[in-house]
């Protein structure tokens, strides 16, 4: 009771007061002190209404409650402001990292932990276990962003009128919790930002695994494809190779590129150029051809057949079984240059009775014109024409056992038959097939797509040089020819344009010309009349 009637005496006097105030303001003078109106109120008879029960003045105690109210506003806007910067910037984690994290290939990040710099690696087995867990990842952070997204508007609604703070959440969330965000975290740094902030994830996703394991779980279930397809499937030996090509391509353009700008920069930039080149871990990258097409032969090994690089049967240097070694022959076949020559039957090439080794004949006397045939021969592998290079470099690494392989193999149609015989020491039947032969020599060359010379491919090397000298410069001049004949055919075409114009001046000039043309009705014709 004592209470209610503190209030209401509080209220009387603040009526008062106000009305104090009010008057003395009309009457235009300052607005008065808390002290001039509890004398004023003690002057006119109300000393009794100014304290309270507990002695203090009620003007004083309004006035304070006046003043806390106050602190109580500001701290409530304040809080609110501080939890709608919150929202925003953990509307921004969410959305930088999910570009950031979800965006990172599985594959590229097992490279960079095989094939990568020291920090690379450091920061890809950081990465490579959030991003195993793929679907809960995704799950977690999107509902990191929803949260904070929708919280942000309620936040700001406690301090701006409703549509402002549409705007306002709209405009944060767009500007400052989307667009850089996503920019700063999946740009060239994004592997270091997102291991850096990987510790921060994993207590994220820990808050969050009520909600989203079930979700994660329930995603793999259903999309469970992206899994069985094989992440390290995903370039075959042709994109393979057309990976490396590309990226020697890139490379050359931008050595072209940095070539054109030091020769119209000038010698400073040239000096400036090399010495930021030369700083730079160049050996990293593909700088010659010889290593792309060695890398497109390695892979195209397990593809390419035998029967695509094989020394054709008509190719084929062979001796007979009955040729005698004399000063002659030898020479002949130190001459072809070859280390492991077929012996064939006299009366036929295709019936081969195994490999000579041409080291034999060091240590022969050519006077003594020993016979072929009593010399060991080299029973050699027999493949099949469909057989890949890559097990043909296998079978070939095993070399000479037991009298038997060596690195040279028969081509034959049916090798097992080709075996049988030369087991028991006779010669390849024609059943067999033989078609060609193939070396280790051959393996190589098709591992690095090129052609391989030795000391007695001299005039090989020399004719094929001078065979692309000859495809040349007839390229040369079928082009300047065609050049030419572009330039007569234009310079004829011209000529008779100008001819042309010239007679059909000359025509008008001799006809009679017709300016006028009147129709006669009577004889339904134009009468013509002459100027």
């Amino acid at each position: 009771m004592q209470h209610a009637l503190n209030i209401v005496q509080g209220i009387f006097v603040l009526v008062l007061a106000t009305l104090t105030c009010a008057e003395q303001i009309h009457e235009g003078q300052e607005r008065p002190s808390l002290e001039e109106v509890e004398k004023y109120l003690q002057s006119i008879g109300y000393s009794s209404l100014i304290a309270s029960s507990d002695g203090k003045s009620i003007l004083r105690t309004l006035e304070e409650d006046e003043e806390s109210s106050y602190e109580q506003d500001q701290w409530f806007y304040i809080q609110n402001g501080i939890m709608a910067l919150l929202c925003v910037i953990v509307a921004a984690l969410a959305a930088g990292l999910t570009m950031g994290l979800v965006s990172q290939e599985l594959l590229d990040l097992r490279i960079k932990e095989v094939a990568g710099t020291t920090k690379e690696k450091k920061q890809a087995r950081a990465v490579i276990p959030l991003i195993q867990d793929h679907h809960r990842l995704l799950v977690t952070l999107l509902l990191l962003n929803a949260a904070s997204n929708e919280a942000l508007p309620l936040f700001l609604d406690q301090i701006v009128p409703g549509y402002v703070a549409i705007i306002l959440s709209v405009t944060l969330v767009l500007f400052f919790g989307e667009i850089i965000p996503s920019a700063i975290f999946s740009g060239p740094n994004k592997l270091a930002i997102a291991s850096k902030l990987a510790p921060l994830v994993r207590i994220i996703m820990w808050v969050l695994c009520p909600l989203a394991w079930p979700l994660g779980k329930m995603l793999d279930i259903c999309l469970h494809e992206e899994r069985d397809s094989g992440f390290m499937q995903k370039y075959d030996r042709g994109e393979i190779s057309a990976l490396v090509r590309l990226q020697y391509e890139e490379r050359i353009a931008i050595k072209m590129k940095e070539k054109l700008a030091r020769k119209n920069a000038g010698v400073e930039s040239t000096l400036q150029d090399n010495s930021i080149r030369h700083g730079s871990n160049s050996v990293r990258y593909v700088k010659h051809i010889d290593t792309v097409n060695m890398v497109e032969g390695a892979l195209e090994m397990q593809s390419k057949q035998v029967i695509d690089i094989m020394v054709p049967m008509r190719d084929m240097y062979c001796i007979p079984m009955d040729l005698v070694l004399d000063e002659e022959n030898i020479l002949g076949i130190y001459r072809s240059g070859y280390s492991r020559v077929p012996v064939h039957d006299p009366c036929s090439k295709d019936h081969i009775y195994g490999i000579f080794q041409t080291r034999q004949i060091m240590v022969m006397n050519p006077k003594e014109s020993r016979d072929l045939s009593t010399l060991p021969l080299v029973q050699p592998f027999c493949v099949q024409p469909q057989m890949n290079v890559l097990s043909l470099v296998n079978l070939l690494q095993e070399g000479t056992v037991a009298n038997k392989g060596g690195h040279l193999a028969l081509v034959c149609l049916d090798p097992n038959v080709a075996d049988l015989a030369l087991a028991k020491g006779n010669q390849i039947p024609e059943n067999a097939g033989v078609i060609g032969l193939v070396t280790l020599e051959n393996c190589i060359e098709a591992l690095i797509k090129e052609d391989i010379y030795d000391e007695c491919d001299r005039g090989e090397k020399l004719a094929r040089a001078r065979a692309k000298w000859a495809a040349d410069r007839w390229k040369v001049f079928v082009q300047k020819k065609k050049e030419q004949r572009t330039t007569v055919s234009v310079v004829v075409d011209d000529a008779l344009a100008a001819r042309q114009n010239e007679t059909n001046e000359l025509t008008s000039l001799l006809s009679p010309s017709f300016d006028e043309r009147v129709y006669d009705p009577s004889h339904y014709q134009f009468q013509e009349y002459l100027v």
